[in-house]
């Protein structure tokens, strides 16, 4: 695979937001979509998703700290078992973007699709940001982390980004951070807008760094 198949002119990008981080266990209870056709976007579309529809679900108060997201909001939330398999279908066809998409949001969408017996999207769809961001940083000269300069090359030994970010990501390296306010600091993105935690706020986030990344990848 060569960077110029990874940056397409049309994609979707998707976040989630989820009541815990096990996928087993938590819910998935905001879905965030943007869709970006020619390089043009609209303002993204969310979801609230009430996991256990029609009946109360109870949000733990951490993550109400750091979504905003209460209960009470919940309860007016879309059934998952009619949202998700029209939702899977609308991003079933062209690369689907997310920030720590792979190791974070692809286990909930496995898991989501095994509720509801639907078929997830393949692999070869998912493309990520950190992963993206992780491998620029270790290919930078005078960092205090192990420096990788010919990372970003490795690329073509991949058929697919996914199993190429998934090998970045699994990179233990102390002191080389990826989450998305500090990707967006570090590549100089504003971010004076955004409501990080919300997924229609960190879609446009991911947005942002997606084009500063391709801008230094491809010039």
């Amino acid at each position: 695979m060569k960077w110029e198949g990874v940056f397409t002119q049309d994609y979707n990008i998707l976040d989630f937001e989820t009541s815990g981080l096990n996928e087993s266990l938590d819910h998935i209870i905001e879905i965030g979509l943007l869709e970006v056709r020619n390089t043009a976007h609209n303002t993204p579309i969310s979801w609230i998703v009430n996991p256990n529809f029609p009946e109360a679900f109870h949000i733990p108060s951490k993550v109400t700290d750091m979504t905003g997201i209460t209960d009470t909001q919940l309860m007016y939330g879309a059934d998952p078992k009619e949202l998700f398999p029209s939702f899977i279908q609308r991003i079933r066809w062209l690369p689907v973007w997310g920030h720590n998409l792979l190791r974070f949001d692809v286990t909930f969408i496995n898991e989501e699709c095994g509720r509801i017996c639907t078929i997830p999207p393949p692999k070869e769809t998912w493309f990520d940001t950190a992963a993206i961001f992780k491998a620029y940083q270790l290919s930078l000269p005078g960092q205090e982390w192990a420096q990788e300069p010919g990372i970003l090359n490795e690329i073509e030994n991949y058929s697919n980004f996914y199993d190429y970010g998934m090998y970045v990501l699994d990179k233990r390296i102390k002191g080389l951070y990826y989450n998305l306010p500090f990707c967006c600091e570090t590549l100089g993105v504003d971010a004076s807008d955004i409501r990080f935690h919300r997924a229609g706020g960190d879609c446009i986030a991911t947005y942002r760094v997606r084009e500063a990344l391709k801008q230094i990848i491809l010039g």
